[in-house]
C-alpha cells in the first residue's frame, strides 16, 4: 500500500541521516583529537628538550667548577656544553610548531640559556654562576609552566572531543534505532 511504502521510504531516510550524522561526529571527533594530538606533541617534546637543556646547562657549571678543582677535564666541560646546545637547538625546532605566547617563552628562555652557555664557555666562571642563579632557573621555570598550561589544556580539549563524539554518536544511533521498527 502507499501508506507502507511512505512508512519504508521515510524510514530508510531516518536511517541514513542517523548514519550520516554518526560518521560526521565520528569524524570531526577524529579531527580534533588528531589537531590537538599534535600539539600535545610538540608541546611534550618542548618540554623534554627545555628540561635536558636545562640540565645539561647546570651538569656543564658543575664540571667547570669541578675542572678548576682537577676533578674535570676540560673535555667534559666541553661536552656537557656541545650537548646542551644540541638540546636548545631542537627546542628551536620544536618551537616553530607552538603559537606565539609558548614560542615567546621558548626564545627568552634558549636565549638565556645560549648566554649562559657563551659565558661559560669563556671561561667566565664567575659570570656563568650569576647568569645561572639571576636568569637561568627563572627563565627554566617560565617556559616549563607556559608549556604545562599548554599541555593541560591539549590533554583537556581531546578529552572533551572524545566525550562530545560518544554522545553525538550515541544520540545518531538512538535515532536510527527508533527508525528501525517503521
Amino acid at each position: 500500500s502507499a501508506g507502507g511504502r511512505m512508512i519504508g521510504i521515510t524510514a530508510t531516510i531516518v536511517l541514513l541521516l542517523g548514519a550520516f550524522a554518526f560518521l560526521l561526529a565520528r569524524s570531526s571527533a577524529v579531527s580534533t583529537v588528531s589537531e590537538r594530538s599534535l600539539m600535545l606533541d610538540a608541546v611534550d617534546r618542548a618540554i623534554a628538550d627545555a628540561d635536558a637543556a636545562h640540565l645539561l646547562a647546570g651538569q656543564s657549571l658543575l664540571l667547570a667548577v669541578d675542572a678548576t678543582a682537577g676533578l674535570a677535564q676540560a673535555e667534559d666541560v666541553a661536552g656537557a656544553i656541545a650537548n646542551a646546545r644540541v638540546r636548545l637547538a631542537s627546542l628551536e625546532v620544536v618551537a616553530t610548531e607552538l603559537e606565539s605566547n609558548e614560542n615567546g617563552a621558548v626564545g627568552r628562555f634558549i636565549g638565556t640559556s645560549a648566554a649562559f652557555l657563551d659565558t661559560l664557555e669563556a671561561a667566565n666562571l664567575a659570570g656563568a654562576t650569576a647568569v645561572a642563579q639571576s636568569q637561568l632557573s627563572t627563565a627554566h621555570e617560565t617556559v616549563i609552566g607556559i608549556l604545562g598550561d599548554r599541555r593541560a589544556s591539549e590533554v583537556e580539549g581531546i578529552t572533551v572531543a572524545a566525550d562530545e563524539a560518544g554522545v553525538a554518536a550515541t544520540v545518531s544511533a538512538f535515532v536510527v534505532s527508533l527508525a528501525i521498527p517503521l
